[in-house]
């Protein structure tokens, strides 16, 4: 742009300012400017062209400054909050998975499996989740299996980190390019249900892309299942084999007994406390 254009646009811009209305609540001060009636600081600034031209253009006081930076602030608060709600949504398929916590935990899931779960837990944050390994939670059905993964996960989203948590079903409903991408670069992923992706072999193939991705990135993964220890070992069929093993390789294996079987056991061990032996 040439001198005299950019000294056009510049005088247009100025005459644009000077002509703005102020309001009611200012007054003029003995140096000429016009000043907020309510803190008395200036509303005007002196500015001198190129053309040595000196205006009077308006600008803000000290209140509404303030004024300026609560409301920005407070727009940024809206767009963290906004962002939070759509991490957390991102992470669960269901709300009420957040509430499964370690607060939430009353007893009955079992001292020794919630203290591996716990401890799993402080290690992804003091290593701010640069774990390269994971945990298998297997047992029977409504064991809790799932309560303890959803308390290693919240535990992960509270200390600021992604989280996706899916079961077998879930991630054979959504799979795509897109969610095979979030569900590789998330920092811990919780795979719930696993054995339940058997049905076709292309789910078994889309579950063994996400497993060995994570794998071969070292990145965390909770997983659970219903299948057992022999199952787990000597798999039906050479996909399952290959998923098994690499879920296997990456996470240390926690037997979660079914509550029946833990009660009667802790009523044994009260048993022989009493008898001190």
């Amino acid at each position: 742009m040439q001198r005299s254009s950019m000294q056009s646009a510049l005088r247009s811009m100025l005459d644009g300012f000077e002509g703005k209305p102020f309001g009611a609540d200012t007054f003029v001060g003995d140096d000429g400017l016009v000043r907020c009636g309510r803190c008395g600081t200036p509303r005007q600034v002196v500015l001198t062209d190129s053309e040595g031209t000196v205006r009077k253009l308006p600008c803000m006081c000290e209140c509404m400054a303030r004024a300026d930076e609560e409301q920005k602030r407070e727009e940024q608060r809206k767009r963290a909050e906004k962002a939070e709600r759509a991490r957390i949504r991102a992470a669960f398929p269901s709300e009420a998975m957040r509430q499964k916590t370690f607060d939430a935990d009353d007893g009955k899931f079992g001292a020794e499996q919630m203290r591996k779960a716990r401890a799993y837990a402080d290690r992804f944050a003091e290593t701010g989740g640069k774990l390269d390994y994971g945990l298998l939670f297997f047992g029977r059905p409504v064991s809790g299996k799932t309560f303890l993964s959803c308390c290693i996960a919240n535990a992960a989203l509270d200390a600021g980190h992604s989280v996706i948590m899916r079961s077998m079903p879930q991630l054979l409903v959504q799979r795509d390019d897109a969610m095979l991408d979030r569900l590789l670069a998330c920092d811990l992923l919780v795979l719930d249900d696993l054995g339940a992706e058997r049905s076709t072999s292309f789910g078994q193939e889309y579950v063994y892309a996400v497993v060995d991705g994570r794998y071969s990135a070292r990145k965390p993964m909770v997983v659970s299942t219903n299948l057992t220890r022999e199952e787990l070992a000597a798999p039906a069929d050479v996909m399952s084999a290959r998923i098994y093993g690499r879920v296997l390789e990456a996470c240390l294996p926690v037997e979660v007994e079914t509550g029946r079987r833990r009660a009667t056991r802790d009523r044994y061990r009260e048993i022989m406390d009493d008898l001190g032996v």
